[in-house]
């Protein structure tokens, strides 16, 4: 790979739009680029690189850390950012890009399928991450950021409001979401988790223990309004969590496994299903745990109405 010094930085060509064509190679020498700066595939920088608005980058490439970019900055698929490194508003990365701990992103930022990034890292409003996209302990987003489906996150992340994901993302402990935040199918959520006012999440997801719900969430893809609910661990024949919900009508209702319906058709299939067996008489005392628990002779848990467990 070639090696570019600033002398041959300053004498590339520059093309009808304004924009510095910069071929691929080795720029490690180079600490400072101006605005709206081409690279190619395969281009390597050094620590504490600054670039400025508007520059785009081809595949592969790699940055050491501390590095910052201006406003609408573009990366092709696979780049790689060392540790603290920092992003205007408005940048686009493609897919499989990967970030060390303590990277911050402005506002708008867009990020293709399967990106890494390490701990403690921040984001602002409106940012988007496709599939599959991982994240470290303690990252921290702003309001209405969007996420694909099948995300991770470590435990202690933040999201700002209205902020949705798609299905099967996993959080750790202690996550934090602000108030009409979505989530698709089968999410997982780790202990003490916080959510605000009028949350939605979709079919069969799960939530550890000592969770707090504001007012007016919904469950099971809109089937329970403004619910609340308790849960009951390793009971039935697959040894799993059931949960049980209450809307704010008083109805009940029970998802165990991939199986939903009200309290009354539940015991139905129960009582079919397991006759006569240790799991006949184990779920039909948990419905009346839940029963008791959520619509009788426990106001002050009604009244509290937060914890999950």
């Amino acid at each position: 790979m070639k090696e570019y010094t600033q002398a041959d930085f300053d004498n590339f060509e520059v093309d009808e739009y304004g924009h510095k064509i910069c071929p691929a190679g080795d720029y490690t020498a180079i600490k400072g680029f101006g605005e709206w700066c081409s690279f190619g595939k395969g281009c390597s920088f050094g620590e504490g690189c600054s670039f400025g608005e508007g520059c785009s980058f081809g595949e592969r490439c790699s940055f050491g850390k501390g590095c910052s970019f201006g406003e609408e900055c573009s990366f092709g698929e696979g780049c790689s950012f060392g540790e603290e490194c920092s992003f205007g508003e408005w940048c686009s990365f493609g897919e499989r890009c990967s970030f060390g701990e303590w990277c911050s992103f402005g506002k708008g930022c867009s990020f293709g399928e399967w990106c890494s990034f390490g701990e403690r890292c921040s984001f602002g409003e409106w940012c988007s991450f496709g599939e599959r996209c991982s994240f470290g302990e303690g990252c921290s987003f702003g309001e209405e950021c969007s996420f694909g489906e099948g995300c991770s996150f470590g435990k202690g992340c933040s999201f700002g409001e209205w902020c949705s994901f798609g299905e099967w993302c996993s959080f750790g402990e202690w996550c934090s979401f602000g108030e009409r935040c979505s989530f698709g199918e089968g999410c997982s959520f780790g202990e003490e988790c916080s959510f605000g006012e009028g949350c939605s999440f979709g079919e069969e997801c799960s939530f550890g223990e000592w969770c707090s719900f504001g007012e007016e969430c919904s469950y099971e893809n809109g089937a329970v309004k403004n619910g609340r609910y308790v849960a009951v661990d390793r009971i039935g024949s697959e040894n799993r969590k059931a949960y049980f919900y209450i809307d704010d009508n008083g109805n009940m209702f029970v998802r165990a496994g991939c199986w939903l319906s009200d309290m009354a058709a539940f015991k139905e299939r129960v009582k079919k299903v397991h006759a006569g067996t240790i799991h006949e008489k184990t779920y039909l005392a948990a419905c009346d745990l839940a029963e008791l628990m959520l619509k009788g002779g426990n106001e002050d848990y009604l009244q509290s109405g937060k914890k999950g467990e």
